[in-house]
């Protein structure tokens, strides 16, 4: 380390927070680790305790971070920190379950109850919640069953204990049995009557079930099921007491015969009936004793032994005792008669003892249902519901009773007169209230709606009590009767206008639905799908809205708008079947014609699209199928004829990128120097071969198009940009030309500098060698050139001679006329010369010649004369104008 960092603070202690914040987060210092419990309390800035909070386990510290942290961000943090530590199995279960303890926060705890690892985490937490919600779910999704079990006891809900019944019906029966007796529990503790009625048919069974199979404990097991029916037998209706008390009455007398045994056997062979068997029982024991054969008189006495449910059974049984007394006497001394009479006799006191408790338990279940009635009229009197009361009573009736119950029932009487008279009283006060009320409505203020409905809630609590007190109520022409009618009917006249107004404005809703439906009735069989959908949308929403026609109308409009949805509906499933047929159909269309004819393929499938838009829509699913299948052949041929298109566009953007480096190259011609212009020609050439070769290339449709087109409707192909080709083309021939023009008109004032020099060598010869290099020295044409050597041989021969300026002023009176130019007025007169010469000419059809070569044969001729010093130059003055308005033309 130098000597300047050992003074340097660590990251973790820099001013700005950003820095600290990336060292805590990152840092491994064992320095910085030693201080995140501190950084993560006592740090300034929010970020640099987030930082310090994501390292440390410590689910203690967490803890105060979530309750003592004042930024929400922080707290958050440590927050799900202390979640994950918690449901974790990374610190001890004691150390977690000690910091649980001091959880307040119920979003922490509700996470741990759902997502802790340990059973005692989840345990904990959930003893401290007090959400019926999340009880109810992890009482069902819990993976502890004892939890599971746990929790259902805490659950006091019953809407939370079927929804648990519900949900657990398939993943825990055992659960599900619970929740089951523990809901029906809470239903009999709140006075349910179904739970009570399913209750007690169960102990029936039970009951039964005892008398049938009679199992080694049967005693403890009849003392446990009347213990239960003692509990509840003050809550159950008299039937349901009178059903129960009977199955506890059989299988009491079952289990008791069973407890004594059989009894003792006959004098006949026939087999032992039990104390206690039914009518059915004895009827059967009886014909199977009758082994002996016996006279035919016993036989029909026997058969003919009544039920003893039967209506006549004892006097019955008297005639069939009588009649055998009367054979026994007859056949006195036949032991076989003896023998058949003491059976028959045995079969008749069974048959009458069972009538005997018969009708003893008849008249005991008579006499509970009596008492049951006694009892719920004492409850109806002690609770002052008269109407259960005097339901109770009706249902006693008349019929002669004990004297006890005589007494209670008197008993019973005076308290239902003296319940009649309170209720009468209580309900004329009510009736008085009703009054009050129904007169404070006029004139309060409120809706006409919310009158007319305080109204009938009033009307209907008066029927009520008339319901109630039954005859006692007051009768309709009383005098409170007629103030209640007259006050409802002044509280409702402030408002019959509304009422009115309403019931216009209901109409004529009334009569707009009855044209909506005449209107769908007409357009169901001829419209298109489209206006079908906005008529289904307009009747819907009619539907939905009845409230606005008077009430006595809206089932029939309501019926008869469903019927029109019905049509709509099925209008529309008819078009949708045969829009899928018509899709079909040019499905099969497009694949024959892809067969048929590939070249042409591109355009049938968009024949096709077009033609498939202007289709209505089918089935929503076959409608999504067949445009798959469409789809499935037109997309490789637009796929195909885009990968054309593109290829045809970058050929196009090749050429058009190829066109503009040779338009850039003409001018750059154009724009160069002289010596380049001199060569332009073939340069030009060479570029317009390439730009011929720069063709537009077409798609592989078009191209297909074009030859299978008339040979004579071709054009052939142009270049977008030939104008802007053709103008650079000319721009560079006229640079040249302007080029070869200056160089041509430099020529020749070099050469009438010459023509000028040779003058003065004719007046005062120069050496050669001096001439010589004064000519070369001059810019001149080869032409040009050529003209002075032919003057330079003559003058060496001695044949120079000074020329007729007359001659040299008509080569310059040529030159003005060829060039379209004036003349001085000393040369008018042979300017018309040869203008009639020229003429002449022409009319003896000579081919005239360009006006820049006349000019220059002009300035040739006159550079070849000799003329006297200080002629030449106005005249090659004059050449040279003429030179240049030529050229300019």
């Amino acid at each position: 380390m130098s000597l300047f960092g050992r003074w340097r603070k660590p990251d973790w202690e820099h001013k700005d927070a950003a820095v600290r914040a990336r060292a805590v987060r990152s840092s491994a210092d064992p320095a910085l680790l030693a201080r995140l419990t501190e950084l993560a309390q006592r740090d300034p800035a929010a970020e640099v305790r987030l930082a310090a909070i994501a390292r440390i386990d410590d689910p203690v510290l967490l803890a105060r971070r979530v309750r003592g942290d004042h930024d929400a961000q922080v707290a958050a943090a440590a927050r799900s920190r202390l979640i994950d530590r918690l449901c974790s199995d990374g610190p001890s279960l004691d150390e977690r379950r000690a910091v649980l303890r001091d959880v307040i926060d119920v979003d922490v705890l509700a996470r741990v109850a759902e997502c802790a690892v340990d059973s005692e985490m989840r345990r904990d937490a959930l003893e401290k919640l007090d959400r019926p919600g999340l009880l109810v779910e992890r009482c069902v999704a819990d993976p502890d069953r004892s939890i599971r079990m746990w929790l259902l006891e805490r659950i006091d809900s019953v809407d939370a204990l079927l929804r648990i019944e519900r949900e657990a019906r398939k993943r825990d029966k055992t659960l599900t049995r619970a929740a089951r007796e523990r809901i029906d529990a809470l239903q009999l503790a709140a006075g349910d009557p179904a739970a009570l009625e399913r209750r007690v048919r169960a102990l029936c069974e039970r009951l039964e079930q005892l008398s049938r199979e009679l199992p080694a404990d049967r005693r403890q097991v009849l003392a446990a099921l009347e213990a239960d029916w003692q509990a509840l037998q003050a809550q159950v209706d008299v039937p349901l007491a009178a059903r129960a008390r009977a199955f506890i009455d059989l299988a009491r007398t079952t289990v008791e015969a069973a407890e004594r045994g059989p009894m003792p056997a006959p004098a006949v062979d026939a087999e032992p009936l039990p104390a206690t068997a039914s009518t059915a029982d004895v009827a059967a024991a009886a014909d199977a004793a009758v082994t002996a054969p016996a006279e035919p008189a016993f036989d029909a006495l026997l058969a003919a032994l009544p039920a003893a449910d039967a209506d006549d059974a004892v006097a019955a049984l008297a005639g069939i005792e009588a009649e055998a007394e009367r054979l026994h006497t007859q056949h006195a001394g036949n032991a076989t008669v003896a023998a058949q009479f003491a059976q028959l006799s045995e079969r008749i006191r069974h048959r009458r003892d069972e009538i005997q408790r018969r009708a003893a338990s008849a008249r005991a279940a008579a006499e509970a249902e009596v008492v049951a009635r006694l009892d719920a009229i004492d409850a109806a009197v002690r609770d002052g519901s008269l109407s259960a009361a005097r339901a109770a009573r009706e249902a006693i009736g008349t019929a002669p009773l004990p004297p006890r119950l005589r007494q209670r029932l008197a008993a019973a009487d005076t308290a239902i007169g003296k319940l009649e008279q309170w209720q009468r009283w209580s309900g004329n006060r009510v009736r008085g209230r009703l009054c009050d009320e129904v007169e404070a409505l006029h004139g309060s203020g409120l809706h006409p709606d919310a009158v007319a409905t305080r109204v009938k809630e009033l009307q209907a609590e008066w029927a009520r009590l008339d319901a109630i007190e039954g005859a006692a109520a007051p009768a309709a022409d009383s005098g409170l009767a007629r103030r209640f009618r007259a006050l409802c009917h002044r509280a409702l006249a402030p408002a019959r206008g509304y009422f009115e107004k309403r019931d216009a404005l209901r109409r004529g809703r009334a009569d707009a639905i009855d044209t909506l439906l005449d209107e769908a009735s007409r357009q169901i069989d001829g419209a298109d799908a489209n206006v079908l959908v906005d008529l289904r949308r307009q009747v819907a929403a009619t539907l939905r809205d009845l409230d606005g026609v008077p009430p006595q109308r809206r089932g029939a409009l309501g019926r008869a708008l469903r019927e029109r949805l019905a049509a709509i509906d099925a209008r529309l499933a008819e078009q949708r079947e045969q829009a899928a047929v018509d899709k079909r159909r040019l499905i099969a269309k497009l694949r024959r014609e892809l067969q048929a004819d590939p070249g042409s393929a591109l355009d049938a499938a968009r024949r096709v699209q077009a033609d498939w838009k202007r289709l209505p829509r089918a089935d929503r699913a076959a409608d999504d199928a067949l445009w798959t299948e469409l789809r499935g052949l037109i997309d490789p041929l637009f796929e195909q004829a885009r990968g054309e298109a593109t290829a045809v566009r970058q050929r196009q953007a090749d050429a058009e990128q190829a066109a503009a480096a040779i338009l850039d190259e003409l001018r750059a011609l154009a724009d160069g120097d002289g010596e380049r212009l001199l060569h332009a020609d073939a340069t030009i050439e060479a570029l317009i071969g390439r730009w011929r070769e720069l063709a537009p290339p077409q798609p592989a449709a078009a191209a297909r198009k074009d030859r299978d087109a008339p040979r004579r409707s071709r054009a052939p192909a142009a270049q977008p940009r030939e104008q802007e080709f053709d103008a650079a083309v000319e721009r560079v021939r006229a640079a040249r030309a302007r080029h070869l023009a200056e160089r041509e008109l430099q020529s020749f004032e070099a050469l009438c500098r010459a023509a000028e020099r040779l003058d003065r060598h004719a007046a005062e010869p120069l050496s050669p060698q001096t001439l010589e290099d004064e000519l070369a020295a001059l810019p001149l044409s080869g032409e040009a050139r050529q003209v002075l050597q032919q003057r330079l041989q003559v003058g060496e021969r001695g044949e120079l001679a000074v020329a007729d300026q007359q001659q040299a002023e008509l080569l310059a009176v040529r030159a003005e006329l060829a060039a379209g130019l004036p003349s001085p007025a000393h040369a008018q007169l042979l300017r018309r010369q040869e203008q009639i010469r020229r003429l002449a000419a022409k009319m003896e059809h000579r081919i005239d010649r360009p006006p820049v070569d006349e000019v220059r044969e002009q300035l040739f001729e006159l550079a070849a004369l000799t003329l006297p010093i200080g002629h030449r130059q106005a005249l090659q003055q004059r050449v040279l104008e003429a030179y240049r308005a030529a050229v300019g033309r």
